[in-house]
């Protein structure tokens, strides 16, 4: 009888342990199709505007500075791509995203921006090591709206910082060139749906125009 029972209980926990091994499987198949599925939605939102830029450059009708600004752009669209990846895939571990990765990201596409005519600087004054992952992407992709909206336009200078309050985290921009439509472009970027219950505020600073952008509870 005790051979028996001592049998029964290796059985059942191979069982046990077989079960732990298919519902992990299951798990991990679950959140990899989510992150595909994120990734092929981030793909999309940009896919009309690469499209775009590439029938730009196929236009043999496009003289060289057309051509060389779709590839100018075409940089800076890739870059976002790239780096957005990046921080979706690392910020799925633990739903934080260490802050010198996102520092990365945002330098990266200063660069091409810089690189694109409109002299960019990035500055974070940020002191923890890491932040939640939902606000590390919204930062970034409104980063990324702000300089798709400004692209088309004349601009000077963007000043990009990333600053740290109590309880609170902030995207600060100042543009500064053809003030008009810069204050244009960004009130209509602020009152854009995906941006409503935000705490974002536009203002015109006679010489140039601040958008900033506040999260708050975030910080512990």
């Amino acid at each position: 009888k005790l051979a028996l029972t001592t049998e029964a209980l290796v059985r059942s926990r191979q069982l046990l342990e077989k079960e732990e091994q298919v519902r992990g499987a299951y798990t991990e198949l679950q959140i990899r199709n989510q992150l595909y599925d994120e990734l092929e939605v981030v793909i999309a939102h940009k896919h009309p505007a690469i499209l775009e830029d590439l029938n730009v450059l196929r236009d043999q009708g496009n003289n060289k500075a057309i051509k060389t600004r779709a590839v100018r752009h075409l940089n800076i669209l890739s870059c976002y791509l790239k780096k957005r990846c990046v921080l979706l895939l690392l910020g799925k571990e633990k739903n934080t995203i260490d802050v010198q990765d996102m520092k990365a990201a945002f330098t990266e596409s200063c660069l091409y921006a810089s690189q694109s005519g409109i002299n960019s600087l990035f500055q974070s004054e940020l002191s923890v090591p890491r932040i939640g992952s939902m606000e590390a992407l919204f930062f970034y992709d409104f980063f990324e709206e702000v300089l798709e909206n400004v692209f088309s336009l004349t601009v000077e200078d963007l000043l990009v910082r990333l600053l740290q309050g109590q309880n609170r985290l902030q995207l600060s921009l100042l543009l500064s060139g053809e003030q008009t439509s810069l204050l244009m472009a960004m009130r209509s970027l602020a009152s854009r749906p995906e941006f409503a219950g935000h705490q974002l505020q536009v203002k015109d600073l006679d010489d140039a125009v601040s958008i900033t952008l506040t999260l708050t509870g975030v910080i512990n």
